[in-house]
């Protein structure tokens, strides 16, 4: 039997001490999102892919970007699967490959990928294939939402207290942001009993923040009404955005939302309430919008009829 004042759960996503907290009630704890089954994707990652036949794929624009360093190719584009390749500091060139979990069989993958992503270099599909055949498919994970992040004489950090996917690209962010505040209430706290009760209340309304957000951003690449609507809320927060870039650069650099994240200063409680108030002031805009066009219609068609009876 051990003693401790502080035990800091760190153990992933599949976290025994969250469980344990969780079995005594001391929170709850509800799947936000999951992937799973095998009709969902997953991804592998491949390294080791010859330079010199990069410089033959990137010579085809559809292919590369500006810089011509990153190439990022669709599922469009290759049937059943994605791929996107990056440099590495060896001089070669590494791809994370996404497939459906399904699709990932040895046999099928390789007839399948000779046959939809043929423009690809014949080295390059056959690495793939090989290092395919060696590594377990990866998840995208999932958002776990936890009622708290403490216990008595307990913390949870990282995936354990909030997991997210990559869709936002921020779970290493919020892990090191979660340890940033575990941090400040350790030098905060009057007494070490108290640390759970200030990292809690400090850090679980940012967390759930960030996976709100992350669960918007998901919903709005699904097809269907739900994905328009979010796709709406998007495209209002980045009129409303553009505007606010103006009035408050500090706090609102780009239009684009997920750029705020991560900003000195920005929390992501404040970077949501900033996206609902770049959405509330978008459509601000676009009512002003339809009114003075309304306007200009109206006065048009009275200007047309004035001018119909004066003839």
């Amino acid at each position: 039997e051990l003693e401790y004042d502080l035990l800091v759960g760190a153990d992933g996503f599949n976290s025994a001490v969250r469980n344990k907290l969780l079995g005594a009630g001391f929170l709850e704890s509800q799947v936000v999102l999951s992937a799973s089954g095998p009709e969902t994707s997953r991804y592998k990652v491949v390294h080791g892919l010859d330079k010199q036949e990069y410089g033959k794929l990137a010579a085809q624009p559809s292919h590369a970007d500006a810089q011509g360093t990153r190439i990022s190719m669709t599922r469009q584009a290759f049937g059943f699967v994605r791929f996107s390749f990056w440099p590495r500091i060896d001089g070669t060139f590494s791809a994370m490959v996404i497939a459906k979990e399904l699709d990932f069989e040895p046999e099928s993958f390789a007839a399948k990928l000779h046959e939809d992503a043929a423009a690809l270099p014949q080295t390059w599909r056959e690495s793939i294939i090989k290092q395919c055949s060696e590594t377990e498919a990866s998840k995208f994970g999932a958002i776990v939402k936890n009622s708290s992040f403490a216990g008595p004489g307990v913390v949870l950090v990282g995936d354990a207290a909030h997991s997210v996917t990559s869709t936002l690209g921020q779970g290493c962010c919020l892990g090191l942001s979660g340890m940033k505040a575990l941090a400040a209430a350790v030098d905060s706290a009057t007494d070490v009993a108290n640390i759970p009760l200030v990292y809690n209340k400090a850090w679980v309304p940012n967390a759930h923040a960030l996976q709100r957000m992350e669960y918007q951003t998901v919903l709005s690449i699904r097809p269907g009404v739900l994905g328009a609507f979010w796709k709406l809320m998007g495209l209002l927060s980045v009129i409303g955005g553009t505007l606010l870039q103006y009035v408050a650069p500090q706090r609102v650099p780009k239009p684009l939302f997920f750029y705020w994240l991560g900003e000195p200063g920005l929390s992501y409680r404040q970077a949501l309430t900033t996206y609902w108030g770049a959405v509330a002031l978008g459509s601000g805009v676009l009512v002003a919008a339809a009114w003075v066009l309304n306007l200009v219609v109206l006065n048009t068609k009275a200007a047309a009829k004035t001018a119909l009876f004066g003839a």
